[in-house]
């Protein structure tokens, strides 16, 4: 056990020597968390300038040591920049390189969806695929009282007693089932208040609850990009039912 330790140590001790002796490609400094030399990406050349701030071999400006600075405040969770550059920033740093660390654990910024459109310019086949699925199809809006339309079936009519102008928003209506809001955004309860497409059917769903006071709170767990609020809202499209 301690021969294995001593040569992991050896290992990592060569590691470091050899970033140390390589050269370090330099740019205009921009204080951009990770990008110590100002080339606009984070990469092995960031990961390099770092260590040789952090023992002392380059001498940085002050931009170059904020975006070295990429360790988390102690206590603060992860709130980057502890006011200090030293090693556990550059193996930070080259975690992040290797893929061992998500970008917003560099920059501190929280990680957000950015939509399937965004994803769609680098991964097409993967977008046409996603959206002839039942994902995106999870929660429609009804436009101008027009039902909305689905790659692959039909939802024919709204719960008897509605209109199309009566709803705000179809919940599913691919391959499974449909259920309905109403114009408040809450889910219509009731004998008949879901479709069912594979036998073409009306069932009943929670027809205990009173209509009106089923409200629609599914999306953090069936929506991407969903953002959960309090019940004083901000509410989606501000109805309140959502």
């Amino acid at each position: 056990m301690l021969r294995f330790r001593s040569l992991h140590v050896t290992a990592w001790v060569l590691v470091a020597m050899v970033l140390l002796l390589l050269p370090v490609p330099y740019a205009q400094a921009r204080p951009l968390k990770g990008d110590v030399n100002g080339d606009g990406r984070v990469d092995l050349g960031d990961v390099i300038l770092t260590l040789r701030i952090a023992v002392g071999l380059t001498t940085a400006n002050q931009e170059q040591l904020d975006a070295a600075d990429v360790s988390p405040y102690p206590g603060v969770g992860r709130i980057v920049g502890d006011g200090l550059v030293q090693v556990s920033d550059a193996v930070r740093l080259l975690r992040f390189v290797v893929g061992l660390l998500p970008l917003g654990e560099i920059t501190g910024e929280a990680l957000v969806y950015v939509g399937s459109e965004r994803c769609a310019t680098c991964h097409s086949s993967a977008h046409q695929d996603e959206a002839k699925s039942g994902h995106p199809n999870k929660l429609r809006k009804v436009i101008d009282g027009q039902p909305p339309k689905y790659p692959f079936s039909e939802v024919p009519s709204p719960p008897e007693g509605y209109t199309w102008q009566d709803i705000t928003y179809v919940i599913g209506g691919y391959g499974w089932k449909a259920r309905f809001l109403d114009k408040k955004g809450y889910i219509i309860t009731g004998a008949k208040a879901q479709y069912n497409l594979a036998t073409k059917s009306w069932v009943a769903y929670e027809a205990d609850k009173a209509p009106g006071t089923k409200p629609y709170d599914c999306g953090e767990c069936h929506t991407t990009g969903w953002k959960k609020t309090g019940p004083d809202g901000p509410h989606q499209d501000n109805l309140p039912g959502i």
